[in-house]
């Protein structure tokens, strides 16, 4: 998995509010003064996105949660405007690829993307079977070793965590 780090600028503090210019590095500072509202969602932005990736749809409900939509508006502008925001395709295959790590199947991680306003990331079917094979093993040892009465715990054990019934089926059955 890559790590990017981004450089964010510092959070704004109230002392700096009225010496705001045009010479400044900072790309949300002009010629005009901001309210204090604006300087707390913009400190919010920071820190939301300083803390771990968030697609569009999950910083649009974050921040509409504490401020005016139109200022909730101007924030994501300008996490875009900034490029602080990763790419949604690049953002939902780490997340797939996070999500997998955790022993995570197809269906679970479609729902959480789609949940979060990410686009669907493909996963090939003997990814799914390596994967599903590897969760239940941790959990229930040797799969050929299962006798009639512990296959249905596998399976709704597998369903659970998001594999598909053909997947569920291939991994019980054909060991």
């Amino acid at each position: 998995m890559i790590a990017i780090y981004k450089c964010f600028p510092q959070p704004l503090v109230y002392a700096t509010l009225p010496t705001m210019g045009l010479d400044s590095q900072n790309p949300t500072e002009n010629s005009e003064e901001k309210s204090p509202l604006w300087i707390k969602a913009y400190n919010s932005l920071i820190r939301y996105l300083g803390a771990r990736d968030h697609s569009e749809k999950e910083l649009r409900i974050k921040l509409s949660q504490k401020y005016p939509e139109n200022i909730a508006e101007e924030m994501v502008a300008l996490a875009y405007e900034n490029n602080w925001m990763a790419n949604p395709q690049e953002l939902a295959q780490r997340t797939a690829e996070r999500l997998m790590e955790k022993g995570k199947g197809p269906r679970y991680i479609t729902n959480y993307l789609s949940e979060r306003g990410l686009p669907e990331v493909s996963i090939d079917r003997e990814e799914a079977l390596k994967l599903a094979r590897e969760v239940a093993e941790m959990k229930f040892g040797d799969l050929k070793e299962l006798n009639y009465d512990e296959r249905p715990k596998v399976q709704r054990f597998l369903q659970g965590r998001g594999f598909s019934h053909g997947v569920i089926s291939t991994v019980i059955f054909e060991n």
